[in-house]
């Protein structure tokens, strides 16, 4: 009998039902022409590409499993005579160790055979623990003549003590009649292991193929649609900026939004005049455009096909500028050659300013003037004169002469010093109204109790007047009574007042000028005045006073009024420049007395279809445009009377020319004169001798 603890794996007689044999289910291979991917496309052609063959890998060698040492087996007893049926009772399930699972055995392994392990043998004291117990030797065999190798067939060798086992035996039995046999159990065979595993297959060379062309032509389309755009903005950038619009915005923010005056002279190639340049130019412009903004405005070009640019100060003209294609691109230049674009530069600069400002320069006779460091010559004089005053003063007393310069062709105010005989700067005063620059003398400079002298005196000869004051002491206090002044003014009437009385009265817009300083202790001066008075019925009357006063001092220092006069003694007398023009030629130019009473002008000849109408001269008006004044109509001789009362002037007289029955009303050579008064407005058609002036 053998012992509980005597417990063989063989012993076990079972039937997991397992079948290696049986064939798995085959799988449907895959065919394109099955995939429904929505389209009216027939991909059954990619079924006929074949694949690439399976790359195949060695078989990787089985690691080597340590064989599990067996204790040599246990002798068996003999065995029971033949005559008595030994049955082995079982163990029971509870105290019987789960049967591990052995190891798939190799594929090709003959059912039945065990690796070779050093000691086949199982320990008496139990079954070893699985899968150390499994553990066989290489290629799954025992070795020959090892211990617990069993023969192919599963029968166990002779003399053993369980016997041989049946091929077909039924689980758990032992076959009727053969003692000590247990028939042979059939064991789960493991899981056929192929000897190089199956590598996953690969994707198909047709859609690698497909794949790789698809993406392949997205990069090239995507690649050359950024290279296409990338150009062509580039080319439009250039060509925008090449546009007359783009470019004349540049060049008018380089040139004029900071402008350089200096140098847009110098770029427009501007031509000094005789007193002035750029310097002129540079203050003139820095003066007249400031901090305003200029803008500009495209204008016609002409047949030229350039692009020409006005840059305004409001609505003056300041500058301009031109633009010009290098190309000479056309449009049908524009479309067979994206390349040839226009190309607009700068051509030209130009400034515009008005020369055409007249000043005047009163000096000393003998002193040197200069406008803008160039000096003035004689031919710029225009007048020659002392004043009325020399008529008035005491014998041995002369006055100064005084020479005045004209100055044409000016864009803005000059700069003007005045020099003496012996290089001494004097002091230089100017007169907008006027645009004259007068040499300030000790001759014409006031001080202020000559001022106080004059207005005393005016002051006291109109309270005389009015009948406040009339007396002849408070008179004698600013009048000297030897002289002229205070003789005139004691012998009034009364009916040669102005009022016998009144309710008040006011001194309104008084003005002291024309001062003359004559041999250090006698001036002249002229005062004008306008006194309102009330009269006792309450009206307002309105007496004018303007006198020429001259004081001179006594031996006591004060100043004191000899002589007076209504007449204006600052009016020039002595001799003046006449110049005749026609259009841009001078015809004559003369010195005439301020006094004479007849002048002989030039005979011109008037153009075919027009006839002469007079001498003119021209001014502007307050919008600029021109404005022609009568001052002469000469008779067949050219000769003009002159009017007794009128003083000639320094005049520049250009001939006007108008069409027949188209003349300007001609006001008498008497009333015409030198005044200036009468005004003849025409048109362009009628002044074609003064259209250079």
């Amino acid at each position: 009998m053998k012992k509980h603890d005597d417990f063989d794996m063989d012993d076990l007689d079972l039937d997991l039902g397992l079948d290696d044999t049986q064939s798995k289910p085959k799988e449907k291979p895959f065919s394109f022409n099955d995939l429904d991917l929505g389209l009216d496309f027939d991909l059954s052609f990619l079924d006929d590409i074949e694949d690439p063959e399976e790359t195949k890998e060695p078989p990787k060698p089985a690691a080597p499993q340590e064989p599990v040492k067996r204790p040599a087996p246990v002798q068996a007893a003999p065995a029971a005579p033949a005559a008595q049926n030994v049955r082995r009772p079982a163990a029971p399930a509870s105290s019987r160790p789960a049967a591990p699972q052995n190891p798939p055995r190799p594929s090709g392994t003959p059912s039945g055979q065990r690796p070779a392990n050093a000691g086949g043998q199982r320990p008496g004291g139990g079954m070893p623990p699985h899968p150390a117990n499994a553990q066989r030797g290489v290629n799954g065999q025992r070795p020959a003549g090892a211990a617990g190798a069993r023969p192919a067939n599963g029968q166990r060798p002779m003399g053993s003590p369980n016997g041989q086992r049946p091929a077909n035996g039924v689980s758990g039995q032992r076959p009727a009649g053969t003692p000590g046999q247990r028939p042979a159990a059939k064991r789960p065979m493991p899981a056929q292991e192929s000897s190089v595993a199956k590598k996953k297959s690969g994707p198909r060379l047709g859609g690698v193929i497909f794949y790789t062309l698809y993406f392949l032509f997205i990069l090239v389309f995507f690649l050359g649609t950024f290279i296409g755009l990338n150009w062509l903005h580039g080319w439009l950038t250039d060509y925008e900026l090449a546009q007359p619009g783009p470019k004349a915005e540049q060049v008018f923010t380089q040139l004029f939004t900071n402008p350089d005056w200096g140098a847009l002279y110098d770029s427009a190639g501007a031509k000094d005049s005789a007193y002035e340049g750029k310097d002129a130019y540079v203050t003139y412009m820095q003066n007249k455009v400031g901090d305003q903004k200029l803008t500009y405005l495209e204008t016609s070009a002409g047949l030229s096909g350039d692009k020409k640019y006005v840059v305004r100060l409001g609505s003056e003209k300041v500058a301009a500028f031109t633009l010009t294609d290098k190309n000479k691109a056309t449009g049908t230049d524009k479309l067979e050659n994206l390349q040839k674009i226009p190309d607009w530069q700068l051509s030209t600069v130009e400034v515009y300013f008005d020369r055409q400002d007249t000043y005047y320069v009163v000096k000393l006779d003998g002193h040197t003037a200069m406008v803008n460091d160039v000096p003035l010559g004689d031919d710029t004089i225009i007048q020659v004169a002392t004043t009325k005053a020399e008529d008035y003063l005491p014998e041995g007393t002369t006055g100064a002469s005084m020479c005045t310069q004209q100055v044409d062709g000016l864009m803005a105010k000059p700069v003007v010093t005045i020099f003496d005989k012996d290089g001494k700067q004097m002091e230089v005063t100017y007169d907008e109204a006027t645009r004259t620059f007068t040499e300030r003398l000790e001759s014409n400079t006031m001080t202020d109790d000559q001022r106080e002298a004059a207005v005393k005196a005016a002051e006291t000869y109109c309270n005389w007047m009015l009948a406040v004051d009339n007396d002849r002491g408070h008179a004698a206090q600013i009048f000297d009574p030897t002289g002229e002044a205070y003789k005139t003014l004691t012998s009034l009437s009364k009916s040669d007042l102005w009022v016998q009385s009144n309710n008040g009265f006011t001194f309104d817009n008084m003005n002291v000028t024309d001062f003359a300083l004559y041999s250090g202790d006698i001036f002249s001066v002229r005062v004008t005045i306008d006194v309102n008075v009330t009269r006792t019925d309450g009206t307002i009357k309105n007496y004018p006073y303007a006198s020429s006063l001259f004081f001179r001092k006594n031996d006591a220092g004060k100043w004191m009024c000899f002589d007076s006069t209504n007449v204006d003694v600052s009016q020039p007398v002595g001799r003046v420049r006449l110049t005749f023009m026609d259009g841009e030629t001078v015809i004559e130019s003369k010195f005439c007395g301020t006094d004479v009473k007849e002048i002989v002008t030039p005979v011109v000849s008037a153009p075919e279809g027009k006839v002469f109408t007079g001498w003119v001269t021209i001014d502007q008006d307050e919008n600029g445009a021109k404005v022609y004044n009568l001052q002469f109509q000469p008779d067949a001789d050219g000769k003009v009377s002159i009017p007794d009362g009128v003083t000639l002037k320094p005049m520049t007289l250009y001939a006007l020319f108008q069409n027949p029955g188209e003349q300007t009303t001609i006001p008498t050579a008497s009333t015409a004169g030198t005044t200036g008064e009468t005004t003849a407005e025409t048109t362009a058609e009628t002044t074609a001798a003064a259209e250079g002036a």
